[in-house]
Order: structure tokens, then C-alpha cells, then sequence
């Protein structure tokens, strides 16, 4: 009998346990709206800045005092502030349930830059790894045209995790040899401001017909 109801509130904790570690992705975040917005220790424009971050990035919201939100890194965990006037708190994109939507597709969505001399593309795609829906697997095209016809490309590949609401790319793997080295992370954010994502603090839009 004793065996029994330990076995029974064993398994409890551990469906407890697994639904809290599903549910991690916070009820609203703070997105930053404009470029190199100044990220303070304390709620006041004299405090000491700790850092300067990028539009796009997003933080878990912990509080709001007054014209100030107050936040996390989701990946440092360092808590700071933000003025509320260069970023918004709004629901974030629970992206595991919004990949499972779009089926077996590859995700693709592209950045460009243009002068009058040349052109330069970059574009992301990204799928589930099989039989694991936290891995991502991630490939960068990048291709460069100038106006005298010279063109050069490059492919990398990369593997990283889905954290519910963002995705970090550690990994490279060589596309020749298979090798897989650990490498400075890219983490990608679903803006609920602008219509793409933020790659590494650049927006992308998405490729016509994609899904993702």
C-alpha cells in the first residue's frame, strides 16, 4: 500500500514537474524598439548603463515601476531596466507550437542590402530536427552582387535549440566534413513589433509563401 502511494505521488511530481518546464515561456516580454537603447542597473535615466542593446532584443518581463519596466535576460539572467519609451511588453510568440503548425516545411525568411553599386542577401532557413522538436537545425546563404558582375556565395550550417519563445544557434557544423564546432551564439527572437524576425540583432522578413 505504502509502495503504492509513493509510486502515485512520484508520478504526480514528475507530470508536475514536466508541465512546469513546458509552460517556462513567460506571459509577456519586453521588446526593445529602437537602435542601441541603453539598458540601466537601476529605474532612473542617471543609472549606470550595463548595457546597450539592439532594436529587437527581447527580455522576460519581471515588473513595471512607473514609466519603467523592469526585465531579465533570458540568457545571462541578469535583471535590469528599460525605459518604456524605447520598448514595448506584449505576449510572445510560443514558437514550438507555431513551428508544429507549419508542418515539415523548411522556414526560410531573408535580409538585403542595397547601394547603387552592389547588392547583398542573406538568407535563413530553419527546420525541427527529427525526432526532436527542441533542436534546430539553421543553413545561411549569403550571396554578393556588385554592378560590374562579379558575384561570390557561401553556405553555413547551424545547430542550436528551441527555447519556446527564442532560438540559440551554438553550434557550426562543416558542411564538408560533417565536423560540428561550438561557436558564439546567434539568437533569433519572433518580433511582436515588425513583421519578421531579428537574427543576431538584424530584422529579416519572411520569403513569400513561407510559413514560418
Amino acid at each position: 500500500m505504502k509502495s503504492s502511494l509513493l509510486c502515485a505521488v512520484l508520478c504526480f511530481l514528475s507530470v508536475s514537474l514536466s508541465g512546469m518546464a513546458q509552460s517556462a515561456i513567460p506571459a509577456k516580454i519586453v521588446e526593445i524598439t529602437k537602435p542601441n537603447v541603453n539598458i540601466r542597473k537601476t529605474a532612473a535615466t542617471n543609472g549606470a548603463i550595463v548595457e546597450k542593446a539592439p532594436k529587437g532584443k527581447q527580455y522576460e518581463l519581471v515588473s513595471t515601476q512607473g514609466a519603467w519596466y523592469e526585465i531579465k535576460d533570458p540568457i545571462t539572467s541578469e535583471v535590469a531596466f528599460v525605459s518604456n519609451t524605447v520598448s514595448v511588453a506584449k505576449a510572445p510568440v510560443a514558437l514550438e507550437s507555431y513551428i508544429k503548425e507549419t508542418g515539415s516545411k523548411n522556414k526560410e525568411f531573408r535580409y538585403a542590402k542595397t547601394s547603387p553599386s552592389e547588392e547583398t542577401s542573406y538568407a535563413y532557413s530553419f527546420s525541427l530536427g527529427e525526432g526532436n522538436n527542441k533542436v534546430v537545425n539553421a543553413w545561411l546563404h549569403y550571396q554578393y552582387v556588385n554592378d560590374k558582375g562579379h558575384s561570390r556565395g557561401n553556405d553555413n550550417s547551424y545547430i542550436g535549440e528551441l527555447k519556446g519563445w527564442y532560438i540559440v544557434l551554438n553550434k557550426e557544423r562543416d558542411i564538408i566534413t560533417e565536423e560540428i564546432s561550438e561557436m558564439s551564439p546567434i539568437i533569433v527572437y519572433k518580433s511582436v513589433v515588425d513583421d519578421g524576425y531579428y537574427i543576431d540583432g538584424i530584422l529579416y522578413k519572411t520569403v513569400q509563401g513561407s510559413t514560418f
